[in-house]
């Protein structure tokens, strides 16, 4: 050491004028836990299984299954003022008003998807299904109304 107590080297940027090997060692990095890599890898593989066979069902020409939210999406659209007619599953859409409020028709609707979307839009509205509206909607009464004339329904859903 010199006559100003000053180290002969400098000090290390991060050596906070401690000398190595004195005491404050630092503890070794926790190690990965095995757990967690099995399981991003297993996401990994099963993210791209799917895009292969969405892929793979897209280049054959097959077009993915239209779904009851994509049909709600629509209905809620054509209540704003965005009518896309035919809907997702080929029928017509139309809006008419009653009470002042919107009335949009869903024709053409399968009768297994009219009861997902009843339901649902029974909470937002009034639903008329195959031209009788329901005093109690229930999940069996949306299923006797949505298949009476066969495999598939007509939906009016009132926006209130």
């Amino acid at each position: 050491m010199s006559s100003t107590g000053a180290h002969p080297h400098p000090a290390h940027p991060h050596d906070h004028g401690h000398e190595h090997g004195h005491g404050h060692a630092h503890p070794p990095p926790p190690k990965p836990k095995k757990g967690h890599g099995v399981a991003i890898g297993a996401a990994i593989i099963g993210l791209l299984v799917a895009a292969v066979a969405g892929w793979l069902a897209l280049k054959d020409g097959q077009k993915p299954e239209p779904t009851g939210l994509q049909l709600v999406a629509q209905l809620r659209d054509a209540a704003a003022g965005t009518i896309a007619s035919p809907h997702v599953f080929g029928g017509a859409l139309s809006v008419s008003r009653a009470g002042g409020h919107p009335a949009i028709t869903a024709e053409g609707v399968p009768s297994k998807i009219c009861v997902q979307i009843g339901w649902q839009l029974a909470k937002e509205g009034t639903v008329v299904v195959n031209g009788v509206f329901p005093q109690r909607i229930s999940a069996a009464k949306l299923a006797e109304l949505c298949s009476m004339n066969g495999d598939v329904a007509t939906i009016t859903w009132t926006v209130e």
